[in-house]
């Protein structure tokens, strides 16, 4: 069985767009269905296997593509599948962050700490995805959020344990040929979210004073993600930021890592 790259149902014989290379459902094979990135009106370009074909051939020298311009449309398009999907994620961690709280006999909405994880988790990995989403498809690649039905499980194992955690219920998929540039770009967008969530957290932190502890708390987890996704080790983000420009890793890393540490920090509680 093979998923479709486009809606994500698994289908027993795919059909193989000849344009991208990708694997559609009978609903979704024509280019025009998946928006296929290999097809523009008006404008020839060589098949999937005619790429491959050349690209095999030792005595052709592959031409380097130019990058190309991210597009001005914001591209805010959701299928069906993704509002569920986003849902199903939110639940999901929800679950993961609460789940042996309610074995206890506890009320997770009493803790601090609690609801400003939950707080941090829900925000940060819904909005980086949607960062690294929004970025591709202004490039002009075919990106969809996508729930991972194994690391979804996994994920609902380990919400019965009270410290080790897997948060992992989905990813973002993009089709298409990319450079190294726009692959540095597009994982750059997630981490740089996560940023500018902890600048607007602690921003409400100090308009309102009495959510302290709580905001303290969404801004360390929304840094953690930034830091766990900075890791320069495939398929995370770091590898393809440091594969495409090491200073800008090196300088986003550090950007997080200082405030983590700030924050961490048992006075960061009285800040």
């Amino acid at each position: 069985m093979v998923k479709c790259d486009y809606c994500g149902v698994e289908v027993a014989l795919p059909f193989k767009c000849r344009y991208c290379g990708g694997n559609f459902c009978a609903r979704h094979h024509l280019p025009e269905n998946h928006d296929c990135p290999g097809l523009v009106r008006g404008v020839w370009r060589p098949r999937a296997w005619e790429v491959e074909a050349r690209v095999e051939r030792s005595f052709v020298i592959p031409v380097r593509r130019k990058a190309r311009r991210p597009s001005l449309k914001l591209g805010l398009r959701f299928s069906r599948g993704e509002l569920v999907g986003f849902g199903a994620a939110m639940l999901v961690i929800f679950l993961v962050e609460t789940g042996h709280l309610f074995l206890w006999g506890l009320n997770p909405l009493a803790s601090p700490l609690v609801v400003g994880v939950l707080i941090g988790l829900v925000a940060g990995m819904v909005f980086h995805e949607l960062a690294h989403r929004q970025v591709a498809r202004r490039y002009g690649f075919t990106a969809r959020f996508m729930v991972d039905p194994l690391m979804m499980l996994l994920s609902l194992v380990t919400a019965l344990s009270p410290s080790f955690k897997i948060i992992a219920p989905g990813y973002v998929g993009i089709f298409g040929y990319s450079t190294r540039r726009e692959q540095g770009i597009i994982a750059l967008a997630g981490p740089l979210t996560n940023i500018a969530l902890t600048v607007i957290f602690l921003l409400l932190r100090l308009a309102v004073p009495s959510l302290g502890e709580v905001l303290r708390w969404a801004m360390i987890v929304n840094l953690d993600i930034a830091i766990f996704n900075l890791i320069p080790i495939p398929p995370l983000d770091g590898s393809k930021i440091a594969r495409w420009s090491i200073l800008v890793w090196a300088s986003v890393t550090m950007a997080v890592i200082v405030p983590w540490i700030l924050l961490r920090w048992p006075w960061a509680a009285g800040l």
